[in-house]
Order: C-alpha cells, then sequence, then structure tokens
C-alpha cells in the first residue's frame, strides 16, 4: 500500500467505522514480534512507514530487536510491554514530544538502548521521557546516547534506570522518585550524564521496596 493510499485508508476509516478508531487512526503499531528495521512497511500496522505526525506503539509480548536504519521523525513512541532492544543505526531518532517506557498499568516493558541516539524534544522544550509510566518500566542504556527536555521515572519500584555506559542529557530537569538507579556498570567503560538546567530531583524516602540509588558499579 502506497503512501498516499495508508493515509487515505487512516483519514477514512473514522468515517465509516465511528469514534472507536479516532486512536487508531493516531496510531501506528508495530507487529514484528521477531523484530526487524524500522524502514519495512510490513512491521508496521497499518502497513507503511509511520509519518513524523503519528505515534509509534510497541505492544509485542516478546523479545526483541527494533532497529531504526534511517533519521526519522515521530510525534511520539509508547512502549506497552516486552523488552526491546533499540539500535540507531543510521540518522537520529526524533520524538517531537514523548517517548514512554511501561505505559500499560501491570504490564512490564524494557527498552534497552545499544547504539545511535534518540531525541526527544520541540521547540518548546517540552519533550518528555518517562519510564514506568502506568506500568512497571525498564531504560537500560547500555550504549548510544540519548537527548531529552525532561526525564521522569516517578512510579516508585515500578521505575528503572539501569544507565551502565553511553550517555544522558537532560536539557531542562529530571524526576526520579523511589525508583531504581544504577549508574556505571561496565568496568572501563563510562556513563556520562549531562544535566544543562531546569529543576532536578532524585530521591529515595528509604523505605522497604521502593528501589536504590547505586553509583559506580564497577566503572
Amino acid at each position: 500500500m502506497g503512501a498516499f493510499s495508508r493515509h487515505f485508508a487512516r483519514l477514512l476509516l473514522p468515517v465509516l467505522l465511528g469514534s472507536a478508531t479516532v486512536a487508531w487512526a493516531d496510531s501506528i503499531y508495530w507487529t514484528n514480534s521477531a523484530g526487524g528495521l524500522y524502514s519495512e512497511p510490513s512491521n508496521w500496522s497499518p502497513n507503511g512507514i509511520p509519518a513524523p505526525s503519528d505515534s509509534v506503539s510497541f505492544t509485542n509480548v516478546s523479545s526483541y530487536a527494533f532497529t531504526v536504519d534511517a533519521g526519522v521523525t515521530n510525534s511520539a513512541a509508547f512502549f506497552h510491554q516486552g523488552s526491546v532492544t533499540q539500535a540507531i543505526s543510521a540518522g537520529v531518532w526524533r520524538l517531537a514530544n514523548e517517548w514512554r517506557v511501561g505505559e500499560s498499568a501491570g504490564i512490564t516493558s524494557r527498552v534497552t538502548s545499544v547504539s545511535g541516539s534518540v531525541l526527544v524534544t520541540n521547540e518548546a522544550g517540552t519533550g518528555v521521557s518517562s519510564v514506568g509510566r502506568n506500568g512497571t518500566g525498564e531504560l537500560a542504556i547500555r550504549g548510544g546516547n540519548i537527548v531529552t527536555d525532561f526525564l521522569q521515572a516517578t512510579n516508585g519500584n515500578r521505575s528503572l534506570l539501569t544507565l551502565a555506559h553511553g550517555s544522558l542529557t537532560t536539557l531542562h530537569g529530571v524526576i526520579v522518585s523511589n525508583g531504581t538507579l544504577v549508574v556505571g556498570m561496565v568496568t572501563n567503560a563510562p556513563f556520562v550524564w549531562n544535566i544543562t538546567g531546569g529543576n532536578n530531583q532524585i530521591q529515595n524516602d528509604g523505605f522497604s521496596g521502593y528501589g536504590g540509588l547505586t553509583l559506580g558499579v564497577l566503572s
């Protein structure tokens, strides 16, 4: 299906089927539980490469590799479940509004960044990366770099940040509240966290079961 046909179908569906399809019209779903390339139209539903205005959602329960093989832009990315190894092999993956791990209540999702660059920002400086928003979410950075306006991990022990090596840049603020935060896990491969401004809070109340803070396990 060509790009014109795909977008025409997405506009037509709400008219034919009613308001229940409105959310579908704004979201493109990754369907390949074995993993694959962003640029392959058959990996998405509806079939076709997501447009810059689209939100992309990952709902597969399996563990798989997701490779962004060209410089692309989306409105947002939502990881609902499963374990995704995220590699950016060419260009930059830009999210204009949000990048969220742990999107569905009662469900666990994990994203492991291994290479390349993810940029979550916009002209207003309001891009948000959320870890453990509704369910349990884990962001593991084991290579590559993530740049975001804001980082939020506010779901207690259901928010896990495992920052092994690579880099993270937070432009306008950080809130980590009673989650699990581990920084530096690889010998001779430090993790670099650039905090450039805004209000930054990393807190742990010390209660049992509320995660913890570990700095420099090996590196």
